[in-house]
C-alpha cells in the first residue's frame, strides 16, 4: 500500500503540473491566434508582416504540442505504473478464502457495518437507501444521531460553537468526566477564537469566567455500564471517551497558564510561542475528536471497522491467497480431486488457531492480545486458554493439566506445585482470563 500511495502522489504532482503548464501555454497560443487574427482584419498590414506572424503562430504550436506530449507521456507512463501497481492487488484470489461459503452466516452483520459506514461518511441518502435495500437493522434514532453529529461538525468548522455546547451538557452523565474535557476543549476554542478577533478584553472575561471551575475539577465516579439505543459502552468504552482524560485530570492548570499568556501576544500571535493554537487543522482537531467521543459514547470503535478490515485485509489476503495457491500448484490431482482439496483448504483457514502463512499488521490493525504459555510455549487459543492459578502465575490450561496429573499420586490433597513459585493448588482453583 504505501508504494501504491507514494505513486498515486507523484502522479498527482504530475497532473498538476501537466494542467498548469498546458493551461498557461493553451492560453498563450489563443493570446497570439486572436493577435495574428486582428492583423489579418487590419487592411493597413503589410503582407510580410502577416507572413511572419503566421510563421511564428504555426513555430509556437509545433513547440507547444511537443512540449506537452512529452509531459503527456510522462503522466501515462506514471498512470500505467499505478495501474499495474493495483492489478497487483486485485489478482488475489478471494474465493480461496471463502469457498465453504463462511461469510453467508454474517451477511446481515456485514450490511450493518456498511450502514454505520455511511453514515459515519455523511452519506445520508445513500445509506437510507441502502438500509432499505437490505438486511440491516438499524433504529432511526441512530441516523439522526450521526445527522446531529454531522451538523455539530459543521457548525464547528464555522467557529459556531453553541450546538456542541448543548451537545456536551446532555450527555454529560454518559462521560467518565461529565464532558469536562470536551467542554473545556470547547471552552478553550472560542477563548482563542476571540484573541484572534482581537476581543483581547472580552477574551480575558470569558476565560476567567469558564476556565475557573477547571482548576479545582475531581473526577467523577465511573459506571459500570450504560445502554444507548441497543448500542452497550463498557467501562472501557467509556475511559476511551474521555480521550486525553489521563493526561489532562492533572494538567488542567498548566494548559490554562498557556492559554491566558497568549493575550501577551495578542498582536503577534503568527510569531508567537503559541502559533500551534492558532493553525488552520486547529477545528479540525476538534471535530475529530467530537466524531471519535460520540462513536465510542455509543458503543462504537472510533475508528470506521469497514475501514479497519479493508486495510487489513489489504495487507493480509495476497498472503493467505499466495500460499494456498502455491500449495494447489504442488498437488497434481484430477479436478474433482482438485475442488475437494480447494474445499478442505479454505475450511482450513478457519477451522485451525493459526494461519500457514506470518501476516505482519501494523499497530494500529492488531486488537488481540497474544498470551504464549510460559511451561509449552505454545499460543493460547479457546480450547487451550490461559488459566491463572491463585499465586497469580498464568499458564495455558493444557499445561495445567499434565501439572495436575503428574502430581496426583504424590500429593494426597491432589495438589500440584506451581512451576514459578512454592506454592501448591488444586486444578479446580485456577480461573481462565479474558485478555
Amino acid at each position: 500500500m504505501d508504494d501504491i500511495l507514494a505513486s498515486n502522489n507523484k502522479l498527482l504532482k504530475i497532473h498538476d503540473s501537466f494542467t498548469k503548464k498546458s493551461e498557461k501555454s493553451i492560453n498563450s497560443l489563443i493570446k497570439s491566434a486572436t493577435e495574428y487574427k486582428s492583423k489579418m482584419k487590419n487592411n493597413g498590414a503589410e503582407p510580410n508582416d502577416l507572413h511572419d506572424s503566421e510563421k511564428e503562430l504555426k513555430q509556437s504550436v509545433k513547440n507547444t504540442l511537443a512540449e506537452l506530449k512529452e509531459i503527456q507521456k510522462d503522466l501515462y507512463t506514471n498512470v500505467s505504473k499505478l495501474g499495474k501497481q493495483v492489478d497487483k492487488i486485485g489478482k488475489v484470489n478471494l474465493d480461496i478464502c471463502d469457498e465453504n461459503g463462511l461469510l453467508e452466516e454474517f451477511h446481515d452483520q456485514i450490511d450493518v457495518e456498511i450502514a454505520l459506514h455511511l453514515l459515519r461518511s455523511g452519506r445520508f441518502d445513500l445509506a437510507e437507501v441502502f438500509i432499505e435495500e437490505s438486511s440491516a437493522q438499524l433504529s432511526d434514532t441512530v441516523v439522526e444521531q450521526f445527522k446531529m453529529l454531522f451538523r455539530i461538525v459543521s457548525e464547528i468548522n464555522n467557529n459556531n460553537l453553541g450546538l456542541a455546547f448543548k451537545w456536551v451538557e446532555d450527555n454529560k452523565e454518559r462521560f467518565e468526566d461529565g464532558g469536562m474535557f470536551l467542554e473545556f476543549q470547547l471552552f478553550k476554542q472560542e477563548y482563542l477564537t476571540l484573541i484572534q478577533n482581537n476581543k483581547v478584553f472580552d477574551a480575558y472575561s470569558y476565560g476567567k469566567k469558564n476556565f475557573t471551575k477547571f482548576l479545582n475539577y475531581k473526577p467523577k465516579k465511573i459506571k459500570n455500564e450504560m445502554d444507548y439505543d441497543g448500542f452497550k459502552c463498557e467501562e472501557d468504552c467509556k475511559k476511551a471517551t474521555s480521550t486525553g482524560y489521563e493526561q489532562t485530570k492533572l494538567g488542567y492548570l498548566d494548559e490554562i497558564r498557556r492559554l491566558m499568556g497568549v493575550i501577551v501576544y495578542a498582536k503577534r500571535l503568527d510569531s508567537s510561542p503559541y502559533k500551534h493554537y492558532f493553525m488552520p487543522s486547529a477545528k479540525q482537531i476538534l471535530a475529530d475528536l467530537f466524531t471519535k467521543s460520540f462513536c465510542v459514547l455509543f458503543g462504537l470503535p472510533a475508528e470506521p471497522p469497514l475501514t479497519i478490515t479493508m486495510n487489513a485485509g489489504l495487507v493480509a489476503l495476497p498472503n493467505i491467497s499466495k500460499v494456498a495457491t502455491l500449495k494447489l500448484k504442488q498437488q497434481s490431482v484430477t479436478n474433482q480431486q482438485d475442488l475437494k482439496k480447494r474445499k478442505q483448504m479454505s475450511d482450513a483457514w478457519y477451522n485451525h488457531n493459526e494461519l500457514s502463512a506470518e501476516i505482519n499488521l501494523a499497530d494500529s490493525l492488531c486488537f488481540h492480545s497474544v498470551f504464549a504459555c510460559p511451561v509449552s510455549k505454545e499460543q493460547a487459543t479457546e480450547t487451550n486458554p490461559p488459566m491463572m492459578m491463585p499465586c497469580g502465575h498464568v499458564i495455558c490450561k493444557e499445561s495445567l493439566e499434565k501439572l495436575s496429573k503428574s502430581n496426583r499420586g504424590t500429593s494426597p490433597a491432589g495438589k500440584f506445585k506451581c512451576p514459578y513459585c512454592p506454592q501448591h493448588f488444586m486444578e479446580a482453583e485456577a480461573k481462565r482470563v479474558y485478555f
